[in-house]
């Protein structure tokens, strides 16, 4: 699972998508949880073609295979959700864990990919496309290789993410992934804090917001 933690100053009403009645306040702020699972990709049958919807003179063909990684899936649904929160009038902030790292500059080793596999970062970009959201972290690091996930087999990986609505990028103060030791107490080998900074009072407020956010800080790399 994933957590999320939040300013003190804000007032936090939880609710599920679908109901009717949803909290106001200065701005509606909508902060979306999730874990995307992970991506074994599995093969799934693509329909052969039947008589009726043949045309005269074709030949039938061979069935074939898809691949269908559930992480495509999943953000597919994701973006729908997102979508239909903002055309209810709500910001939005969407944390947690993707299980798939965005670029290169996000995996301390080089991604490999069976026969057919969807690369990672191609069904990343896909998903900010559909969903109109921006990696908090890439608005203020470019390029710089920091990583949230260490794993057993001495590899690490940015999988956990924080994305926001392109309407508030300007007010992202500051973007870092903590050096502390992970969440999991028991084992070396888990996920570190993700923090990002926003203005807030300027989020918060009735007026425009500003257009130039306060100069980032850049964290030493680790």
């Amino acid at each position: 699972g994933t957590a999320t933690r939040l300013n003190g100053r804000l007032s936090i009403h939880a609710y599920s998508v679908g109901k009717e009645k949803r909290p106001h306040g200065f701005r509606r702020i909508a902060v979306v949880s999730i874990y995307v699972p992970q991506g074994n990709a599995h093969q799934a049958p693509n329909p052969t073609p039947t008589p009726e919807t043949l045309n005269p003179g074709d030949e039938p063909v061979p069935e074939t295979k898809v691949v269908i990684d559930p992480r495509e899936t999943f953000l597919s649904e994701v973006a729908d959700i997102v979508n239909q929160l903002r055309s209810s009038g709500h910001i939005i902030i969407l944390a947690g864990d993707f299980n798939l790292a965005p670029s290169a500059f996000d995996r301390s080793t080089r991604a490999t990919y069976k026969r057919g596999e969807r690369n990672e970062h191609q069904i990343f970009q896909n998903f900010l496309e559909q969903s109109n959201l921006c990696d908090t972290f890439r608005e203020i690091h470019p390029t710089l290789e920091a990583y949230s996930y260490h794993s057993v087999h001495n590899t690490k990986s940015r999988i956990d993410l924080i994305l926001c609505d392109p309407k508030i990028r300007h007010l992202i103060a500051g973007a870092r992934i903590s050096n502390h030791k992970p969440m999991n107490t028991a084992s070396e080998y888990d996920h570190r804090l993700v923090e990002v900074d926003f203005h807030l009072d300027a989020l918060l407020s009735q007026t425009n917001l500003p257009t130039a956010p306060l100069p980032p800080k850049e964290p030493k790399k680790f």
